[in-house]
């Protein structure tokens, strides 16, 4: 099993952030966009046990998803990379419906039309997702990496937000987060 090896993620000030020296990745909460930055984060909680989803194709991203850009000032369709949390071949395509873009049941034939290179239309997890490098923070630092222009013969052109999502809990409890990158 292939691994990216060791990360860690420091939250700081816009200003803060800002003093890093070049090669330091930066994450802050801030407004819009900023140095590879984050621009705010949802979570929203199932309303039911922490263990279980309330229904199989129907999770608490759509809420995380829509306060997370709420908060940020964007909305899905600015998203120009997608790093989703794909501990089970479902969840894709869970979050593509509750992000809105497709509508529910919809996604078998919206994925076919679609293109997830980093030279697609829906560039999503250009780093291989769980299925090529384990877990942990990976889709957090690719994103990090697309947004500074370092994700190399997988670059997204032109990459300016990530959408990250996460969950655990079986579907129970959802985070999202938009980053954004100071041009």
């Amino acid at each position: 099993m292939t691994l990216s090896g060791g990360c860690a993620v420091t939250g700081a000030s816009v200003l803060a952030a800002r003093r890093t020296t070049p090669g330091q990745t930066t994450l802050g909460l801030i407004g819009r966009l900023a140095a590879a930055a984050v621009a705010d984060a949802g979570l929203e909680p199932a309303e039911v046990d922490d263990v279980l989803s309330p229904e199989l194709t129907a999770t608490p991203l759509a809420a995380a998803i829509s306060d997370v850009c709420d908060m940020s000032g964007t909305s899905v369709g600015d998203i120009d990379l997608f790093a989703l949390y794909d501990c089970y071949s479902i969840m894709p395509a869970l979050t593509f419906e509750d992000a809105g873009l497709c509508a529910k049941g919809e996604v078998g034939p919206w994925l076919l039309e679609q293109d997830f290179s980093h030279t697609g239309n829906v560039p999503t997890n250009t780093h291989g997702g769980q299925a090529d490098l384990a877990g942990g923070m990976s889709h957090l630092v690719e994103a990090v990496r697309q947004l500074r222009g370092e994700g190399g013969p997988r670059q997204v052109p032109d990459a300016e937000l990530a959408l990250v999502t996460g969950n655990g809990a079986t579907l129970g409890e959802e985070v999202a987060l938009v980053m954004g990158a100071e041009r």
